[in-house]
């Protein structure tokens, strides 16, 4: 391995998609979700390197905290992947070309298979902070890979645009290390910042440019035990961002892992 020679591989962004199908929907959903649009909307476009879903029990979601009653009861699903920091580029206009056609194909399901879109962005990528006990790994590049037993989407906006490069910094150096530290549990936290989807991916399904865009961060919690195991360690999170003066959270939402090519936690959806 002394002998080998390899070019980093980096994050420059990430799709994060909360999706709440219609009642009665979802198994439909979920299968459409895991046989075809993971792979032909996501996986096999250039640029994206990493992708995983992520679902949200009736008992996961009644431990959320939000601001609205939208995030708080709703968007069962989560979608990650992850984006090479050079073809970022790329991957939009991938994007834009792919849904068009699998539109024109009759894959997007937009009445046979309604949906809402909770939250959905692509997201530039601002960062990771380890846990001091994760020196030799995972990586933030493998995020999506290790196996995980669950993740928590945190959103927080800034209180101004001018104030969230100051909020990131507190984020990275003073808020994420002390929580991240505290907890056997996490692993790792990637922190990204809002971007409202380019106008050539744009679709009447899609959000309009959120109005708080510009301030918005999200955070990616990745645990090595199952969010209920471990919920009380985030249950605080809301008031020290507060404190801070610097910004107000917006959501703090647990996932499991879905399991690949099956219908497992459907049935504990509702």
């Amino acid at each position: 391995m002394a002998d080998c020679h390899y070019q980093d591989v980096h994050i420059g962004a990430a799709w994060i998609s909360m999706i709440e199908p219609s009642p009665g929907h979802e198994r439909s959903f979920n299968r459409w979700y895991a046989n075809d649009h993971f792979y032909s909307g996501g996986m096999c476009l250039p640029g994206i390197f990493a992708g995983r879903r992520w679902v949200a029990t009736k008992a996961l979601r009644q431990l959320r905290y939000a601001n609205t009653e939208d995030m708080r009861d709703y968007g069962c699903y989560l979608h990650t992947n992850l984006f090479a920091a050079h073809l970022v580029d790329e991957v939009n206009t991938a994007l834009s070309k792919t849904l068009q056609e699998l539109g024109g194909e009759g894959r997007m399901y937009e009445y046979e298979i309604p949906r809402r879109h909770i939250y959905t962005a692509i997201t530039p990528y601002q960062g990771v902070v380890y846990s001091d006990s994760a020196a030799e790994g995972p990586l933030d590049i493998h995020a999506l890979d290790y196996p995980f037993k669950g993740v928590v989407l945190e959103i927080i906006d800034a209180r101004s645009v001018e104030t969230r490069p100051q909020l990131i910094g507190w984020l990275k150096e003073t808020f994420v290390p002390l929580k991240i530290n505290q907890s056997p549990a996490m692993t790792m936290c990637l922190i990204f910042t809002h971007a409202d989807l380019p106008e050539m991916i744009k679709s009447p399904r899609l959000p309009v440019k959120l109005e708080s865009g510009d301030q918005r961060i999200v955070l990616l919690w990745f645990l090595e035990k199952e969010p209920r195991k471990c919920w009380t360690e985030f249950e605080g999170h809301a008031g020290l961002v507060n404190e801070s003066d610097l910004g107000d959270v917006v959501l703090i939402a647990p996932f499991i892992p879905t399991v690949s090519g099956t219908d497992r936690y459907v049935d504990e959806l509702r």
